[in-house]
């Protein structure tokens, strides 16, 4: 009895642990966050999950095919279902606005990537899952050095020029499943989820030598190459054992980006914990 019963307590807290997660991390937040947006997920979930109801009429077939009449209108049933429900998810107008209005909430409009307020929000869901699923996530924290005199003497217009590009250079770099945010001004910060210490530095040199490899063109394309450098700093941690939050991870990585920026500029610093 006692086994039965620590059995079912075990498959109870897995069942609460998946239940859990699955409130975590399949919400619309990452996918929006990522440009992937409800919309369009729900055509491809609708996808799969009809190709799954008629791989399993294929089955049901070569297992049963004696069966196959009644089997065969409960799989109609369940893909008719599917699309249906996918479809009302598509055109719902109200969901459709919501999203568009949500999106441009959390988008940065100079730069055209995620916002800080965006950050924020879906930062917090992946450190729940990084603790959920035991595994380690960074943040990078970008400063652009010496901006406001590239400001004063190129102007705002080309200071804003150069923010884009320099995004566009960070996105370059980051890993499909990194969220590359705007967190304020000449200041961007990347979201690393699975990533330790090792792989985030690699991927901080990495974004340090883009932005500095060849010289930012002005806005008219011909005047001004202009060379910019960026101090980088990042923070890692493992929250299943540290119970550390996002807040927490990006006073670190800011605080490493200023020890950047005091030992010379155009590095890479690491808080060391």
């Amino acid at each position: 009895m006692r086994v039965l019963t620590q059995d079912t307590d075990t498959a109870t807290t897995r069942l609460a642990r998946l239940t859990h997660w699955l409130r975590a991390v399949h919400t619309a937040a990452y996918l929006d966050a990522k440009g992937v947006y409800l919309g369009r997920f729900s055509v491809v979930a609708t996808f799969i999950a009809a190709l799954f109801v008629i791989s399993n009429l294929a089955w049901d077939y070569a297992i049963d095919p004696g069966n196959m009449g009644s089997v065969a209108w409960i799989r109609l049933f369940q893909t008719a279902s599917v699309i249906l429900l996918g479809a009302i998810m598509l055109a719902n107008p109200a969901h459709n606005a919501h999203s568009s209005l949500k999106r441009d909430a959390e988008t940065d409009t100079l730069t055209g990537i995620p916002n800080r307020r965006c950050f924020l929000r879906v930062g917090e869901h992946l450190v729940e899952r990084a603790a959920l699923e035991r595994r380690p996530m960074s943040v990078i924290f970008i400063d652009v050095d010496h901006f406001k005199a590239i400001n004063d003497d190129y102007g705002h217009i080309c200071g804003d020029h150069l923010l884009r590009q320099i995004a566009a250079r960070i996105e370059r770099c980051t890993r499909i499943e990194d969220l590359a945010t705007r967190f304020g001004g000449e200041e961007f910060a990347i979201i690393l989820p699975g990533a330790d210490a090792a792989t985030a530095r690699m991927l901080a040199e990495k974004i340090c030598e883009q932005v500095a490899e060849r010289p930012f063109q002005g806005p008219n394309g011909t005047d001004h190459a202009i060379p910019v450098t960026v101090s980088v700093g990042l923070a890692s941690a493992a929250p299943a054992m540290e119970a550390v939050t996002l807040q927490e991870l990006t006073r670190r990585a800011d605080d490493a980006a200023y020890r950047a920026k005091r030992a010379g500029r155009h590095r890479v610093e690491i808080h060391q914990g």
